[in-house]
């Protein structure tokens, strides 16, 4: 008789928990989450310059050649992180009594500049290229490269941790 209740109570909340909508399944910092929506947004803008950057291609005849299209380039990347930087703060500034949504914030800027410290990288090596320097004759063991694919990795790995955490779409 007691394995039929111990069973049963089993059971019963076995059942309980499938059907039951509980709200834990967030985390807690994504259900207080206030400016879900702009972080969102913003993340996606993020997401967006990332995607774009791949389209910077550096190598020694193109530094050379077409230098001015490329620093045109890093600086419309740059000036587009800029500004998502100082919406960031605004929303920051907005939900100033909200936890969550600072370190949703403070997590975001670790992303914009984690991606301008890999362009910045990227233009220490070309002004090394254009000036001839030894340093710069051999692109797979450059060190300017190293810290420019560093900091484009550490974007790619906090990136994917807060749209995972935060479920950004």
């Amino acid at each position: 008789m007691n394995k039929k209740i111990v069973f049963s109570m089993i059971a019963i909340i076995f059942i309980f928990s499938i059907f039951s909508k509980n709200i834990y399944a967030a985390p807690p910092s994504l259900r207080e989450l206030k400016a879900y929506a702009e972080y969102n947004e913003v993340f996606n803008r993020i997401e967006d310059i990332r995607n774009n950057i791949t389209l910077i291609k550096v190598n020694q005849s193109t530094a050379k050649n077409s230098s001015n299209k490329i620093q045109r380039e890093v600086n419309f990347f740059v000036t587009q992180l800029n500004s998502i930087e100082i919406e960031i703060e605004k929303i920051k500034k907005e939900q100033y009594n909200s936890m969550p949504d600072q370190v949703c914030g403070r997590e975001l800027m670790i992303i914009c500049e984690s991606l301008k410290m890999s362009i910045e990288q990227l233009v220490l090596l070309l002004d090394i290229i254009k000036a001839d320097e030894p340093v710069g004759s051999d692109l797979f063991y450059s060190e300017y490269l190293f810290h420019s694919y560093y900091h484009l990795n550490l974007s790619d790995d906090v990136s994917a941790y807060v749209e995972r955490y935060y479920n950004f779409k």
